[in-house]
């Protein structure tokens, strides 16, 4: 295959896929440091996470701000369906108040690792994560008054569960659309906990703090508040699960056993190596090979893989189900993805392909429609048309038969 650059700087280069890629180098370098955090289209935030990964990290940032290379501000990070903040300074029940400035000269993002200066507080703010964990890690300065905060919006819920850890839920909707009505509700679950006890704590309501240790309802949240030292390091540890806070936990367990950063972060950066040296090029220029790479880890980070300890919640009947050993995929937008993306992620994973055809097929069994824009919480009412025909048809055609082709 020849790879053509602009009319100045043309090279031919060679792909190759599967396994003659064994070396995972390009150039010297490992493939997951070819990444550019920002070579995206339309602004789209740089995401943490492994390969079709439940958790999905990026800081959040000014809302309002459609290109956020160009927002000014990071108001949280998620933790699940819950913000998650460090800063200092006054208490408050308005996540906007956390808010702190950061500048992109001061900001690291790859596929499997992020840090950034949280200048309004002086907090060094780096995560990672691995398939349904998140791992945060903050280093604070000296203060009077240091705060962890969680704030969740509507329909949530959360409980303070012992000295140092918090659980609970909020309701989840479609990704990009609201969902097709139907009569059952989505969670989305999750367990955090910290790496040192959290002392003195207050939840809220609205806007009203108190001692309580559970709130439900909208606009609730959880903030300790407590003297800090210089460089003093506390870690968060975020387990999600779609089924209950219970099964977060063990997903948090399961994955991340031990406070452990370090070692996590090198786990998912050589989970990214893998995955992105299926593919070895040859030649192109530095850039090139950046932007090659770069586009080959936007491709791997959809369908979302959603099992979890061999089972997953359906939002197509508000169940519980037995994966049988097929994972089970949701969030896609088949009236794009089925033109390129779907056929280049049968080149690299076929087994993994199929059983998203067999998740749209469940979700078929499960609703009595074919969805096209699947997310956790079930159809989007988004674009016109019958895509996953033209999915399994391309599949069927290849000769994948890997799943009920009646």
């Amino acid at each position: 295959m020849r790879c053509g650059g602009d009319g100045h700087d043309r090279v031919a280069g060679q792909l190759c896929c599967g396994c003659c890629g064994k070396s995972q180098r390009a150039g010297g370098l490992r493939i997951a440091e070819y990444w550019d955090d920002w070579a995206v289209a339309d602004g789209d935030r740089p995401y943490v996470q492994t390969p079709h990964g439940m958790a999905r990290l990026a800081p959040i940032t000014t809302p309002g701000i459609m290109d956020r290379y160009l927002a000014n501000k990071i108001y949280a990070f998620p933790a699940g369906p819950a913000w998650l903040m460090a800063a200092t300074g006054k208490t408050s029940t308005h996540p906007e108040n956390y808010a702190s400035s950061f500048d992109h000269d001061f900001e690291t993002a790859t596929p499997y690792y992020y840090e950034a200066d949280l200048q309004s507080s002086g907090i060094k703010a780096e995560f990672t994560a691995t398939q349904t964990a998140a791992y945060y890690r903050f280093t604070l300065p000296a203060d009077g008054h240091a705060h962890l905060v969680l704030s969740l919006e509507k329909g949530s819920e959360l409980k303070v569960v012992g000295d140092a850890a918090v659980e609970g839920s909020q309701k989840a909707d479609g990704t990009v659309s609201q969902v097709v009505p139907t009569k059952g509700e989505t969670r989305a679950y999750f367990y955090v906990e910290f790496s040192k006890p959290f002392g003195h704590f207050e939840t809220w309501r609205g806007d009203e703090l108190s001692e309580e240790k559970t709130q439900a309802g909208d606009h609730i949240g959880f903030v300790t508040d407590g003297a800090s030292s210089v460089d003093e390091q506390v870690e968060v540890c975020v387990g999600l699960s779609y089924i209950s806070a219970e099964q977060a936990k063990r997903n948090l367990r399961r994955e991340i056993p031990a406070w452990e950063f370090e070692r996590v972060k090198q786990q998912t950066r050589e989970i990214w190596n893998r995955a992105l040296g299926a593919v070895q090029i040859e030649g192109g220029t530095e850039r090139q090979r950046t932007i090659f790479y770069t586009a080959l880890y936007r491709s791997l980070g959809r369908m979302t893989d959603i099992t979890e300890d061999g089972r997953y919640f359906s939002g197509y009947d508000h169940a519980v189900h037995e994966s049988g050993g097929y994972d089970f995929y949701v969030d896609d937008g088949l009236w794009d993805t089925y033109r390129s993306l779907h056929p280049l992620q049968m080149l690299l994973e076929a087994p993994r392909q199929q059983d998203m055809i067999r998740s749209y097929l469940r979700m078929y069994e499960q609703s009595g429609w074919m969805p096209s824009f699947p997310s956790v919480a079930g159809e989007q009412a988004v674009m016109i048309g019958h895509h996953a025909a033209a999915l399994i048809q391309d599949a069927y055609s290849k000769g994948y038969r890997d799943f009920d082709v009646n």
